[in-house]
C-alpha cells in the first residue's frame, strides 16, 4: 500500500501541475460543476453544491488579477514537461490526443474564457453544451473529465484500503509505548488532540516579534483596503480606547494575538487554546512562516503559532457586535455600558 500510494502521490502531483494553465484549471471546475449538477444536491461531490456557489464565483473571477497569456503559456509547457515524464500507462490518452489535435497557438488564441464575463457565463450551462464548445480549453476540460473522475473513485478506494493496516499499526504502537513505559505522542491518532508550549514572540534577522499583537497595532494597519479594512465601529472603539474590563494588565492595552511555541499542524486551525489552569485564553488559528516545515522539523525555538486572544473575541462580541445574549448564554458577563 505504502509503494502504490506513493506512486498515485507522484502521478497526481505532476498531473495537478496542468492546473497551471488558470484558464484550464477554470474550464475544468466548470465542466465539473455542469456535471456534479445532474445529481441532487445532497449527491453531489463537496465543493460543487448550492452552498459552493459563490466561492465558486469569487475563484473563476480572481483569475483576472493574476492572469497573462504569455506567462500562463509558458507555466503551461513547463507543467505539460513535467506531466511528459509520467509513464505513458499514467498519462491521459484523451487529454494528449484533444491538445495534439488543438495545439498550443490555438488553444490561447481561440479560447473566449479568458473574459471573466464569459467564464461566469458557463456556470449553470449544461454539460451539452460544454461538449458541443468549440472553446480548446472547454475541449480539454471535457478530455480530462472521465480521467479525473477515475482518478478520484481510485484515491478513495486507497483510502478505504489503508485504513484498515493504519488502524493495526496505531493499535500496536500504543501497546509498545505503554509497554516501555512511555506516551504516543498526541498527534491526533488514537489520542486526544492536545498540544503544549508556552506563549512566547521571537527575534528574526534583527526583528523582534513580541508575544502579542495590541488593538493600537490594528489601527496602525487599517488602511481602509483590502484585508486592512477594519470595520468603522473597530476603528472607532479603538480611537476612544472603549475596551472596558478586557484591558491584559501586562499590557495596558487590549490584547488582540498572540503567539506561542504549541506544535501544530493542518486541521487544528479554530482549536482551543487554555492555560495552565485549564481556562479558556483564544483560538489557534494560524502559525509563521518559519514553522511551515514544523509536520517534518519541529524547532520550538523557530516555530510559533498564532492564537486570537479570547479578550479580543469577547470584546468584539461585547463592544462591537452587542451580542449581549450570546455572552449570557456563555456565562460571560458584559461590560456595563458606559
Amino acid at each position: 500500500m505504502v509503494a502504490e500510494n506513493s506512486r498515485a502521490s507522484l502521478k497526481g502531483l505532476r498531473q495537478a501541475l496542468l492546473d497551471r494553465a488558470q484558464i484550464l484549471s477554470s474550464a475544468r471546475t466548470l465542466y465539473r460543476w455542469a456535471k456534479e449538477h445532474e445529481k441532487p444536491d445532497e449527491d453531489r461531490e463537496s465543493g460543487f453544491q448550492d452552498r459552493d456557489r459563490n466561492e465558486t464565483v469569487d475563484q473563476l473571477t480572481q483569475i483576472e488579477l493574476r492572469y497573462l497569456p504569455d506567462i500562463d503559456r509558458k507555466l503551461f509547457e513547463a507543467a505539460l514537461d513535467e506531466y511528459r515524464r509520467l509513464d505513458a500507462k499514467d498519462r491521459d490518452t484523451a487529454f494528449e490526443t484533444a491538445l495534439d489535435q488543438i495545439g498550443l497557438d490555438r488553444l490561447y488564441a481561440d479560447t473566449k474564457l479568458a473574459d471573466t464575463a464569459t467564464r461566469l457565463g458557463w456556470l449553470g450551462k449544461p454539460a451539452t453544451a460544454f461538449e458541443a464548445s468549440d472553446d480548446p480549453f472547454i475541449k480539454l476540460a471535457v478530455a480530462l473529465y472521465p480521467g479525473d473522475i477515475a482518478a478520484e473513485v481510485a484515491k478513495k478506494d486507497r483510502a478505504g484500503r489503508t485504513q484498515a493496516p493504519r488502524a493495526t499499526y496505531m493499535q500496536g504502537l500504543r501497546v509498545y509505548r505503554q509497554a516501555i513505559g512511555q506516551p504516543v505522542y498526541p498527534d491526533a491518532n488514537g489520542s486526544l488532540r492536545i498540544t503544549w508550549g508556552k506563549v512566547a514572540g521571537r527575534t528574526r534577522d534583527g526583528q523582534i516579534w513580541t508575544p502579542f499583537t495590541t488593538a493600537e497595532g490594528l489601527l496602525a494597519k487599517h488602511t481602509g483596503r483590502g484585508e486592512f479594512d477594519a470595520p468603522d465601529a473597530v476603528v472607532a472603539a479603538i480611537r476612544a480606547k472603549d475596551y472596558g474590563p478586557y484591558v491584559a494588565p501586562a499590557l495596558g492595552t487590549l490584547p488582540v494575538d498572540f503567539m506561542s511555541t504549541v506544535d501544530i499542524t493542518n486541521g487544528n486551525s479554530g482549536s482551543a487554546t487554555l492555560n495552565g489552569r485549564g481556562e479558556f485564553v483564544g483560538l489557534v488559528f494560524d502559525g509563521t512562516l518559519e514553522g511551515v516545515i514544523s509536520d517534518w522539523a519541529p524547532d520550538a525555538d523557530r516555530n510559533r503559532s498564532i492564537h486570537v486572544d479570547s479578550r479580543f473575541m469577547i470584546w468584539t462580541m461585547d463592544k462591537i457586535d452587542g451580542a449581549g445574549r450570546l455572552l449570557k448564554e456563555m456565562g460571560v458577563r458584559p461590560a456595563p455600558r458606559s
